[in-house]
């Protein structure tokens, strides 16, 4: 229905607080708590990510997230769909994280490297203005 309104050159706001939908349009105004974060195209927000992004899946995620939150390299820890994405304080993985899940009791994790959707860009800009 946006698609068949945006060929007739018609505006449209649209409020959501799904980024399927968010990506569809032109601009996003991405706002926490009455505030603009920002405004851009959805792909130019996206682009925005400041780090990189890894995502890890595990049988536990409840207890994946609560041990990647331990971890002492982890920026932010946050679920997402069937894994957790992550970011870590030196930008890269290492060993280091698979030895730590595996003493903590996290056995066969996949961690991989990740595209940052809208939605992470949002949760980060959200923990900047706080």
């Amino acid at each position: 229905m946006l698609e068949k309104l945006k060929d007739h050159n018609i505006t449209i706001i649209v409020s959501t607080p799904y980024m399927d939908e968010a990506m569809r349009c032109d601009r996003v105004a991405l706002i926490q708590n009455g505030r603009i974060l920002s405004i851009d195209r959805p792909g130019k927000i996206k682009e925005g990510f400041s780090r990189k992004l890894f995502t890890v899946k595990a049988a536990d995620k409840y207890k994946l997230i609560t041990v990647l939150r331990k971890y002492p390299k982890t920026i932010t820890a946050w679920p997402f769909g069937d894994s957790v994405h992550l970011t870590l304080n030196e930008n890269k993985l290492d060993d280091s994280l698979a030895k730590f899940l595996k003493d903590e009791g996290i056995n066969n994790p996949v961690i991989e490297t990740a595209v940052a959707g809208i939605e992470d860009r949002f949760l980060e800009l959200m923990n900047k203005a706080v």
